[in-house]
């Protein structure tokens, strides 16, 4: 809270002073649940109607859908079938490859040249 140095403020300002800023305060929360409500209906159609049972049933669907994705298996194989153990793979910056793979890959290249 703001006060004015210098002058005497009366109980009257003081207190005009604290509901305004609690006014500011309240408006700014409504903005902020507005917001929510806005996007939680962009995820979650209701239509006029809607039971309580369908509208629990579309919330559960959003909820599973926010849930994050469980991440990729590692692979065993190449997509030629060759295995990937550590003595027949390589790492190529995010990647790994087949040793075997690559190896066929860059006979070919010569034999082309």
């Amino acid at each position: 809270m703001t006060y004015t140095y210098g002058a005497t403020l009366t109980r009257d300002q003081i207190k005009d002073r604290r509901i305004a800023a609690l006014e500011r305060e309240v408006a700014s929360l409504q903005h902020h649940n507005q917001r929510l409500r806005q996007r939680t209906e962009t995820r979650i159609q209701l239509w006029p109607g809607d039971t309580p049972a369908i509208c629990a049933a579309r919330l559960e669907a959003a909820a599973d859908e926010a849930q994050p994705q469980a991440p990729t298996p590692i692979r065993s194989h190449c997509p030629e079938g060759h295995e990937l153990t550590e003595d027949n793979t390589t790492i190529d910056g995010p990647r790994r490859r087949c040793r075997t793979c690559r190896r066929a890959a860059s006979q070919t290249r010569k034999k082309a040249a």
